[in-house]
């Protein structure tokens, strides 16, 4: 089973080709607020894992990600994609997994299913809507 896990994230790698996701999951492992700017588009929109509240805007989005970054160790693993592309969108959604290191350094994982919607504009790829859930 572990063997099958490790080819399905070797055959992920290949196939998340999306420029905009590529540097949200850097920005997520390496917790670059930068990053985070980079691919986001200013107005988007994101409903996260971690939060009750819609979050409108690079404003509202970026406060997230300063608590979210706040979690020790924190990384996300993709596990499902399914793209399907419209013109200069890109619907991405699957699943992918959070963890971090809790009380006592106790790895924390958090399961989670996702939906990106992604735009290529002149500034290259920006994210313009996320959801993320947790996965029931």
């Amino acid at each position: 089973m572990e063997l099958d896990y490790i080819l399905t994230l070797r055959k992920l790698k290949k196939v998340l080709k999306n420029e905009a996701i590529q540097n949200w999951e850097k920005a997520i492992d390496t917790q670059s607020l930068s990053l985070v700017k980079q691919v986001y588009d200013k107005k988007a929109i994101l409903l996260a894992t971690f939060s009750a509240k819609e979050k409108k805007g690079i404003e509202e989005i970026l406060p997230y990600f300063v608590g979210l970054f706040k979690k020790k160790n924190l990384n996300v693993r993709f596990i499902t994609y399914t793209t399907q592309k419209i013109g200069k969108t890109e619907i991405i959604s699957g699943n992918y997994i959070f963890s971090y290191d809790g009380l006592l350094n106790m790895v924390h994982t958090v399961a989670a299913r996702y939906t990106f919607v992604t735009l290529q504009t002149p500034n290259g790829v920006k994210i313009i809507n996320h959801h993320s859930s947790l996965k029931p």
